[in-house]
């Protein structure tokens, strides 16, 4: 289960910034993944709000919310983009290989508190 470390990762970025910043709370943390990250979004959020819950008052009730990013592929011979979870990285337009315009990030997309 990676997305523990990933989920660690995220609180210690988040609240390194958010001490910085002078936050006494971190109130919501919004993470953008990608449908091909090969992270799990339910194993990330058990594993973050565990993390969450040793770490004190600043993330207390901290809410998660995880925007799921579509695989999108961008065809190299013809220049069409497309979804990427159905048809892989072959073009549905002319057949021609794709390669992977977004769909594999785990970003910290922004967080809000006080």
């Amino acid at each position: 289960m990676h997305e523990l470390g990933l989920a660690e990762n995220v609180i210690a970025a988040v609240g390194s910034d958010a001490r910085r910043r002078g936050f006494t709370r971190v109130s919501r943390v919004t993470l953008r993944v990608g449908e091909w990250s090969a992270v799990l979004p339910d194993s990330l959020e058990a594993g973050f709000h565990l993390l969450a819950s040793l770490e004190g008052d600043l993330f207390a009730g901290t809410e998660l919310r995880i925007e799921r990013e579509p695989a999108r592929g961008i065809c190299t011979a013809c220049g069409s983009t497309f979804p990427a979870g159905r048809t892989g990285l072959v073009c549905p337009a002319c057949g021609g290989p794709g390669r992977l315009e977004s769909g594999v990030e785990l970003e910290i997309a922004s967080y809000e508190g006080e």
